[in-house]
């Protein structure tokens, strides 16, 4: 079941741009931490938010908050992130 919830969780924060943003400030805050304390901080930003899962649930869980063009996925298909002039790289969410 905690799985299910952390995959609605995903689902909500897709439409819900107010939920995207509080998420991406606390990540920033956290800039620092390893991949195991940000499934810690993701899980517990949920569970504030009534979505009760598991950290390791996010393992192997494929998370979109946005779809990507075949020009954008070009970019990061070797696991890098081209930032085009007139953009930030505040205007991404990047999760695990």
């Amino acid at each position: 079941m905690s799985i299910e919830n952390a995959k609605k969780f995903f689902e909500d924060l897709n439409s819900d741009s107010k939920l995207q943003d509080e998420l991406k400030n606390i990540m920033q805050k956290n800039n620092n931490l390893s991949d195991e304390q940000r499934k810690n901080e993701v899980a517990s930003f949920a569970k504030s938010k009534g979505y009760d899962f598991l950290p390791n649930d996010l393992d192997g869980l494929e998370i979109s908050i946005f779809d990507l063009s075949s020009d954008e996925l070009s970019h990061v298909a070797g696991g890098g992130l081209e930032v085009e002039p007139d953009k930030t790289e505040d205007d991404c969410v990047i999760l695990m």
